[in-house]
């Protein structure tokens, strides 16, 4: 949750969140630029995951600040809320978040990082991890049985 500045280091930690929300005044930027300074390898990677190449050269190579319209339009952030609204609203949604299955959330968050790590297919422990899903799965209304046969 970000209200008002998000600069440098305080980007830099925003990027790595799953999610990012912020109140209508949030102001975004990562300025090494403007002190003759090389961005590290993991933060660039977190920004181009996040905006893409051009987007990340953008905000990297003019150090420049984007506000939160702008910063939601490229994908910096998740979500823009009124001033008032924004840490009501983040606790919902974490709230949210935390009554779902956590090995579902964690499972689905392992596999989202080895995508975005160039996998293609899944490694044994990521088909390791699905099953564990479904054997642990508990039906709570009712259950359906599917059989293919090829």
């Amino acid at each position: 949750m970000v209200q008002r500045s998000c600069v440098g280091g305080g980007c830099e930690i925003a990027l790595a969140c799953d999610m990012r929300f912020s109140s209508e005044n949030g102001l975004f930027g990562i300025t090494p630029a403007k002190l003759g300074l090389i961005y590290n390898l993991s933060g660039t990677k977190n920004l181009v995951d996040l905006v893409g190449p051009a987007k990340a050269k953008d905000i990297l190579y003019s150090g420049r600040l984007l506000d939160a319209t702008e910063a939601y339009q490229i994908g910096l952030i998740d979500r823009v809320y009124k001033n008032e609204e924004v840490v009501g609203k983040t606790y919902e949604y974490a709230e949210l978040i935390a009554s779902r299955a956590q090995l579902a959330v964690k499972g689905t968050k392992r596999i989202i990082a080895e995508i975005l790590n160039g996998a293609t297919e899944e490694s044994p422990e990521i088909a390791q991890i699905i099953l564990e899903s479904f054997e642990k799965q508990v039906p709570t209304r009712g259950t359906c049985f599917i059989s293919l046969t090829f």
